[in-house]
């Protein structure tokens, strides 16, 4: 495990209901020193798959067909 200090991004997800909101601070596990060398288009790509993520761990569903 290394000593090196990794990116923290604050996260949120909403569903757009009142009160329907999650948020966090998560580690998004790149060392500080590659995201410094990252470009901005690298940065938002890496932060989305992080996001992505996260976000997965709070969305679940399904559908059921009505109708037929």
């Amino acid at each position: 495990m290394s000593d090196e200090e990794t990116i923290k991004l604050k996260v949120d997800l909403s569903i757009g209901l009142a009160n329907a909101k999650q948020e966090d601070v998560i580690d998004s596990g790149i060392l500080k020193a590659d995201w410094d060398a990252m470009t901005n288009d690298k940065r938002d790509e890496a932060a989305r798959v992080a996001w992505e993520e996260w976000a997965w761990e709070y969305i679940e569903g399904g559908w059921d067909v009505v109708g037929a």
